[in-house]
């Protein structure tokens, strides 16, 4: 699925083929439901600059060609997708909204609910490090954090990797860099050890720049590779390009 990490062109050709089953013969919500998810898959892998059904509003905000077939924009379901979609393509202000929306409702299911809470803890570092919605963003840490530390003593599977994250990302906002390190490796080990290539990835990249903010560059450069190549094997070619601009920023720096 696309929250185990499974890669995403296969995801997309695998909808497709649903799409293409049920036709207009299916259940309304059903094919709500799959438009909706494959536009996550599409953004995921190119922005939709190549796969997507939609066009592009002027705000970069994806709108359906055919505006009936999706749920109401107030739904749970999309603003889960919102969430997934704003957060991997850099959106931290949207990803902000669209987290506190989903977790306002009652219908959100338990892991995705967990899922949400996760990508907005790690969201707030990014908002508390540009001083942004600092009372809440606090908050929000120890909300994920203790939601999906009970989470993680069900099933270390899915979740060790996600509390190795969060606090990986904690100790590094505070400064401590060698609890910072330990707590990123943990969770690169964890997530490899559960086959999530995405969240592998992401713990590289995350470890990439506190080593680059700590000025370790030479191990910001490692970590970026290995989620390079965690994120080709996701399929992810938005993910790559932008590691890959991190990488060339990171050798301009090298050589000033």
């Amino acid at each position: 699925s696309i929250l185990a990490g499974a890669n995403l062109p296969d995801l997309l050709r695998e909808t497709d083929k649903y799409l293409a089953l049920i036709g207009n013969h299916g259940n309304t919500l059903s094919r709500s439901y799959m438009f909706v998810y494959r536009e996550t898959i599409s953004a995921l892998i190119d922005n939709g600059e190549n796969t997507s059904l939609t066009t592009t509003t002027e705000n970069g905000e994806k709108e359906a060609a055919n505006d009936s077939i999706y749920l109401d924009r107030q739904s749970e379901t999309l603003s889960f997708h919102k969430v997934l979609q704003s957060f991997w393509l850099g959106y931290h202000d949207r990803c902000y909204h669209y987290s506190e929306k989903l977790l306002e409702t009652k219908d959100a299911g338990k892991h995705h609910r967990l899922v949400a809470l996760f990508y907005h803890g790690l969201n707030s570092f990014v908002l508390l490090r540009k001083g942004k919605f600092t009372k809440r963003c606090a908050q929000v840490y120890k909300i994920a954090h203790n939601a999906l530390k009970e989470a993680e003593e069900l099933s270390r599977w899915n979740y060790r990797n996600k509390v190795n994250l969060l606090e990986a990302e904690k100790y590094s906002f505070q400064g401590y860099n060698k609890e910072a390190r330990n707590s990123y490796g943990a969770a690169i080990m964890s997530a490899r050890s559960s086959k999530f290539f995405h969240e592998q990835g992401l713990a590289c990249e995350l470890a990439a720049f506190h080593c680059q903010r700590n000025g370790d560059l030479e191990q910001a450069r490692k970590f970026f590779d290995q989620a390079r190549t965690c994120y080709k094997k996701w399929g992810s070619s938005v993910k790559v390009e932008s590691i890959s601009n991190e990488i060339d920023q990171l050798s301009c720096s090298e050589s000033a």
